[in-house]
């Protein structure tokens, strides 16, 4: 036994914790021992027991931070949550604790792929990490330990060797295995392109039911009548022709439109689905969409934040059908200048339902407007659209948040067919009404104090800013891709936490304690890179199973309709 193993063994680490935690003021090594009552001698086995404690995460506790001075060789040891990924597919985590978000912008910690190649944690999991510092605010950090991974489970395949069954994680790809699983749940055959897309759904740790309780709140929910809505003082636009556009496989339609010209310029208004009305603060169905955080939409599923009964029903802005809904009332100028804006509840009936391809063809002049929907009212969306196309064009838009191709599948009697996504001008017309809305609400939550959460996107601070996606955040800051000074989101309640959090600040007034909402901006970051990251997994897995059905003589088709964009 060397001296520094008899020194380290004197030293009583529950004793070092005790003193550490009943501090006053940080203190020195030598100030330690002479506490703890042991020789200067001693100083070398006490550094080195620091520094392993540091590398262990003891530090990481709030109790005990910043109780340590003159020790600037100790290693920087944070615990972090797995965010999502950079566009170069590294992994992007913030801190769990401490102030993650003491200014608008957090620190950023890019998990580098070679330092994790022994332990890649999925996303929404909580590592500890050694950090080191590239810059103001950013850091590369490598994982020491997984401390709480997510509800993900191992999907892999079991090989049936020589009559025995033998477990082997492989590419679920992989057509010539076979699963039969003598311990766990068989999913399916992997010749089943729905066997791929389960696969994914539980290996990210997706629900895949909701909880007995919240389907009891859900089924509890009835439809909206008049009198209920006079009752609580909404405006009735049902009168109002507002369409409804959207993809041609959605199912939960958030938002609906209406424009018009006006002497002193354009009015744009943007009705949203009335989530707050059925989903009240600190309900069972309110819990589980904040652990949800978000809707989940792979290839051929959605796993949604929400009950079908809300999420597709009694929320979603169907045609014909009263609805609840929260009316933004935008006054613009004639150069697409956001002049002011209204905010109030109202009760509307979508007059028409319209795929972006039908509006596009409206558009074009090849179709008609549906029925019950003007003709001038068509000119003035157009006319609404140029203003805000200009707008976004004088103040620099770069729109980084949408720059990726997308592979969209097409289903034949259960089988994918894949196709190239083309962008439509009413992709296009729908996406800026939404980022006037947005931008419209951030402004009204920032001005009147209210405490919800915005969008930020943050200036490259020495890294290109393509790499850092947007987030939320508690405090008001810029969104650097579009140009705005500042941003939210509010058009898309039924699908986003942070959507509906708005929705209760702005029109109820309810308040959370800005550690809270940092804290749940943390958890949203991870559940919405999780989405991100599934789905593109979901798509890369499908495409690769129609790769070889082609190869093993199978039919996929290279055409290339419009399809459906995710705003």
């Amino acid at each position: 036994m060397t001296g520094l193993d008899r020194k380290r063994m004197s030293l009583d680490r529950d004793a070092l914790l005790c003193l550490l935690r009943q501090a006053e003021e940080p203190l020195t090594p030598p100030e330690i021992l002479r506490r703890l009552g042991l020789a200067p001698s001693a100083k070398g086995a006490l550094k080195a027991l620091l520094r392993e404690m540091t590398l262990e995460g003891v530090f990481c506790d709030p109790a005990l931070a910043g109780r340590l001075r003159g020790m600037r060789d100790l290693p920087r040891v944070a615990e972090l949550v797995v965010t999502g990924q950079d566009r170069y597919g590294g992994l992007i985590a913030w801190f769990a604790k401490g102030p993650p978000l003491a200014g608008a912008i957090p620190p950023v910690v890019f998990l580098r792929v070679d330092a994790v190649q022994f332990l890649r944690p999925r996303l929404a999991s909580r590592v500890l990490a050694r950090l080191t510092p590239l810059g103001p605010g950013r850091f590369a950090g490598r994982v020491l330990r997984l401390l709480e991974a997510d509800a993900g489970q191992t999907v892999g395949v079991l090989r049936t060797v020589d009559g025995c069954c033998a477990a082997e994680v492989v590419d679920l790809t992989d057509p010539s295995a076979m699963e039969r699983a003598p311990d766990g749940r068989v999913l399916g055959t992997q010749d089943q392109p729905a066997t791929l897309m389960l696969a994914c759904q539980l290996e990210a740790g997706l629900p895949e039911v909701f909880p007995d309780e919240v389907l009891r709140e859900a089924a509890a929910c009835q439809p909206m009548d008049e009198a209920t809505a006079r009752k609580q003082g909404r405006l009735d636009v049902r009168d109002l022709p507002l369409l409804t556009i959207d993809g041609v496989h959605a199912r939960d339609f958030d938002d609906a439109i209406w424009a018009g010209e006006v002497e002193t310029g354009l009015r744009l208004v943007v009705a949203i689905a009335d989530v707050a009305h059925y989903v009240t603060k600190g309900s069972a169905l309110d819990h589980e969409a904040r652990r949800r955080g978000h809707s989940v939409y792979l290839p051929d599923r959605v796993v949604p934040m929400l009950p079908p009964r809300l999420s597709e029903n009694l929320c979603s802005l169907r045609p014909n059908e009263d609805r609840p809904c929260v009316l933004f009332d935008l006054r613009l100028s004639a150069d697409g200048e956001l002049e002011s804006a209204e905010l109030r509840r109202g009760f509307m009936r979508s007059h028409a339902r319209l795929t972006y391809e039908r509006m596009q063809a409206v558009l074009d002049g090849q179709e008609e407007p549906p029925e019950r929907i003007p003709s001038a009212m068509i000119g003035a969306l157009r006319t609404v659209d140029r203003a805000l196309a200009a707008a976004e064009a004088r103040r620099g838009a770069t729109r980084c948040e949408d720059t990726q191709a997308v592979v969209q599948f097409r289903w034949d009697n259960g089988q994918p067919i894949p196709y190239c996504d083309v962008p439509l001008t009413s992709h296009r017309m729908i996406e800026r009404f939404m980022v006037m809305a947005n931008h419209a609400a951030a402004r009204l939550m920032r001005d009147a104090s209210h405490a919800g959460l915005f969008r930020v996107h943050p200036k490259g601070m020495g890294v290109n800013p393509s790499r850092l996606p947007a987030f939320a955040s508690p405090c008001p800051a810029p969104h650097h891709a579009l140009a705005l000074d500042v941003y939210t989101h509010v058009t898309s309640p039924i699908r986003r936490y942070a959507d509906l959090l708005c929705h209760r600040s702005l029109l109820d007034g309810v308040e959370e304690p800005e550690e809270d909402r940092a804290a749940l901006a943390v958890h949203l970051a991870a559940t919405e890179g999780r989405a991100a990251c599934v789905a593109a997994v979901a798509s890369a897995r499908l495409l690769t199973w129609c790769g070889e059905v082609a190869e093993r003589g199978g039919h996929v088709t290279n055409a290339t309709p419009s399809g459906s964009r995710s705003r």
